[in-house]
């Protein structure tokens, strides 16, 4: 009896400081309630980022020494902050308060990568932070039913935070698409098939969710991702051949068959026409067009070190007659714009040096790198929370898989 005591009690576990870590960058994506503004930029992680320099202040717990990803970091900021001046000599006209403001936008997103990726996570804390991101999405995903039906079909819908504010339907689809593909590599983990069942209910959600939000990128990326996920862990695997595997394919593309027969049904009016009956030659994407033939144009121009930081939009105006605050309404455009070719090269340094697994792995890894980089191709994501938060999950997933028969798993 005694011995049974010692081993209940040896199993909990007590709630430390890392605790809280994990709860403050799973559930980041919560923020998007109270973000002052309608953007989903990282400004709103402002919160998570003080709280996180805290925790290090205070918490005696040694770090993973990363001097590769601390200096690319480093040259990053310093790029962003020689190509603004110089752009400063040359344009004064083009730089104005915001151009300060968007360097710290950067300076933020540098820190908030430098914390996590150098932190020293247990592959327990990288799973519930995996975990804690899907579930955060599913409750996004539902209020954004939920101001659907509660304030009403308003075309494209997102989720209303307690300014009153719609949050930017794009960027909220994009977070939405990409948490479903991270779902279903979170189902890997578990053994238990009621859990496994409710992840799945949560994916519909998610799907539904992000159908409102009218974004086509999304869920094209959604559609692309899930299909070879599933067509590779179920047809193209030798242990997947198996009666049980078989009759779940089959349910699952039923359900499939009867949701798409009845789609116009399930759907708003002007959701189904964007998807279905818009072609696309429709004026948003002609508008996407003209802004990356625009965007092509620029950094031909000045293609080293780029405008400075998010400057270029200043030259938009006179060559386009279009919105001013768009620079490319492409994330990997507008990085070029920002810091030219020498700025980029280093992000894809920054990025595929700390993913080194799922590159090795790509087969394995192509569905949640395609989703993510898919979506952040069609918008302009360079200052976005979905987008370097995904690199920054994509980063923990190469690091959890990478040391999949760790003991401490």
């Amino acid at each position: 009896m005694k011995g049974r005591i010692v081993l209940e009690s040896a199993k909990r576990k007590k709630f430390t400081i890392k605790d809280i870590e994990v709860f403050l960058i799973g559930y980041s994506s919560l923020l998007i309630f109270v973000a002052i503004d309608n953007s989903l930029n990282m400004m709103m992680m402002l919160p998570v980022i003080i709280c996180l320099i805290a925790i290090r202040i205070i918490s005696k717990e040694k770090r993973v020494n990363n001097k590769k990803l601390f200096i690319s970091l480093i040259f990053l900021a310093l790029i962003y902050c020689i190509s603004t001046i110089i752009n400063l000599i040359i344009n004064t006209e083009s730089i104005n308060s915001l151009s300060i403001i968007r360097i710290f936008y950067y300076l933020e997103i540098f820190t908030y990568i430098y914390l996590i990726i150098s932190n020293s996570f247990k592959k327990s804390h990288i799973k519930k932070i995996l975990k804690f991101n899907v579930n955060s999405s599913i409750i996004i995903a539902c209020v954004l039913i939920f101001c659907f039906f509660y304030f009403g079909d308003i075309g494209k819908n997102s989720v209303k935070n307690i300014f009153g504010n719609y949050i930017e339907e794009n960027y909220t689809a994009a977070l939405l698409s990409f948490n479903s593909i991270l779902l279903l590599y979170i189902v890997e983990f578990e053994d238990k098939n009621i859990v496994k069942l409710k992840y799945y209910l949560g994916l519909l959600i998610l799907l539904y969710a992000t159908f409102l939000s009218g974004s086509r990128a999304s869920f094209f990326a959604i559609a692309i991702s899930s299909l070879y996920f599933l067509v590779k862990k179920y047809i193209f695997t030798k242990s997947a051949i198996t009666i049980k595997n078989i009759i779940l394919i089959v349910i699952l593309f039923s359900l499939l068959m009867m949701i798409i027969v009845n789609l116009q049904n399930i759907l708003p009016e002007f959701i189904y026409n964007r998807f279905f009956n818009k072609s696309l030659n429709d004026y948003s994407n002609q508008t996407r067009l003209t802004y990356w033939k625009s965007g092509v144009i620029g950094f031909l121009k000045q293609p080293l070190l780029g405008y400075g930081v998010g400057n270029y939009s200043y030259f938009i105006p006179d060559m386009l007659k279009l919105n001013k605050t768009v620079m490319a309404h492409n994330t990997y455009l507008d990085i070029l714009l920002d810091v030219g070719i020498i700025g980029f090269s280093f992000y894809l340094y920054l990025v595929f040096s700390n993913i080194k697994y799922i590159l090795k792995n790509i087969a394995k890894f192509f569905p949640i790198c395609f989703v993510l980089f898919f979506t952040s191709f069609i918008v302009g994501a360079e200052r976005t929370y979905f987008f370097w938060h995904g690199v920054v999950v994509l980063m923990l997933v190469s690091n959890l898989y990478d040391n999949i028969n760790d003991n401490q798993l």
